[in-house]
């Protein structure tokens, strides 16, 4: 029997592609997505997404890491840049 539904890790240690990480960008930056959505979306763990979203210098992993889940990234960027001042 078919199994329909989706692990949210099925693409874990499957590299990268650029239509990949330009979305993730876009979801992250522009359409203010949290963390878990994009994970979801990407069918990738969460902490696979915070590690990608700091190793592209989207955003810092301690930050999100101490954010609230139903936070925005908008203002966990906002923490960010304050931090770096």
């Amino acid at each position: 029997m078919y199994n329909s539904t989706v692990k949210m890790s099925d693409r874990r240690g499957l590299k990268w592609t650029v239509n990949e990480l330009l979305a993730l960008q876009r979801e992250y930056e522009l359409l203010g997505w949290s963390v878990e959505r994009i994970a979801k979306k990407h069918k990738r763990s969460v902490s696979a997404i915070m590690f990608k979203l700091h190793d592209e210098g989207f955003s810092d992993y301690n930050v999100l890491a101490q954010a609230p889940s139903d936070e925005t990234p908008h203002l966990r960027l906002q923490v960010c840049q304050f931090q770096n001042r």
